[in-house]
């Protein structure tokens, strides 16, 4: 058989098949802008084509895509960022959707989130929450009283749990109890019992000193166990007893201020 059988060229391409690839490699470094022209031709001739094989190729080697994208976005988090901010910015609607469409999907996951970051913070959202419902009572009023009247199985449901905390502790003289918190809330100004400052009683609430949550130091709702607590004070101390709370306790922003 001669030597432009199909045959015998397709025997000596098996055979040669380093050589020849070889000398292709040779003939793309010697050529580039060549190279690159005739692969801007093919792309444009066949974009069916080529979409086809990168899709081939990526789920051939998705691990390692990943690997390298993850790889690289930590090296240049800046451009990642200000990549991700102009696309938000410029697709406002699309973001809306995505964020509607993962929150449906994900409202457990999103709860759970949510319980976990206030319970690392929970001095930080504390005095947040009072400093807002100081600046907006009215408002928080109006909200939390449509709530109730939506949703009055599930005010019933807290309203009860709050009443079985109080029921599983030792209950005083309640009388005694309302009596005295109607007096220190009538007065112009009066004195926090843990860091001694003195507020208006808008600034002040009413804390159990061994706090309710704690059964198992059997806590008592009796004025013995009833203190007059800033919101600084209070919110910081959360559930903690006295002992335990005076071991992780910040200065107050008075005596920061003095």
């Amino acid at each position: 058989m001669g030597k432009n059988n199909p045959e015998t060229r397709r025997r000596w391409n098996e055979a040669n098949r380093e050589k020849i690839n070889a000398q292709r490699r040779a003939k793309r470094a010697a050529n580039p802008e060549k190279l690159a022209e005739q692969n801007r031709l093919y792309k444009e001739r066949h974009p069916e084509k080529i979409k086809e094989i990168a899709k081939k190729y990526y789920w051939a080697n998705r691990d390692k895509h990943i690997a390298k994208a993850k790889e690289w976005a930590s090296k240049h988090r800046d451009i990642v960022n200000a990549r991700n901010k102009k696309w938000r910015d410029e697709n406002p609607e699309k973001m809306k959707a995505m964020r509607d469409a993962w929150l449906e999907a994900n409202r457990d996951r999103k709860k759970e989130a949510e319980a976990e970051w206030r319970a690392l913070n929970i001095d930080r959202t504390s005095i947040k929450g009072r400093k807002r419902w100081r600046e907006k009572k009215n408002h928080i009023s109006s909200v939390n009283k449509k709530w109730r009247t939506d949703n009055p199985e599930k005010y019933k449901q807290i309203g009860a749990r709050r009443r079985a905390r109080i029921k599983g502790a030792t209950v005083g003289d309640t009388k005694a109890i309302a009596a005295w918190e109607k007096e220190w809330r009538s007065k112009d100004e009066v004195q926090c019992a843990y860091c001694k400052h003195t507020f208006p009683p808008s600034e002040c609430d009413t804390d159990h000193i061994i706090p309710l949550s704690r059964t198992e130091l059997h806590p008592t709702h009796s004025l013995s166990n009833l203190a007059i607590a800033c919101d600084h004070c209070n919110t910081s101390k959360h559930n903690r007893t006295v002992e335990e709370w005076i071991a992780v306790r910040l200065p107050h922003p008075k005596d920061l201020a003095s």
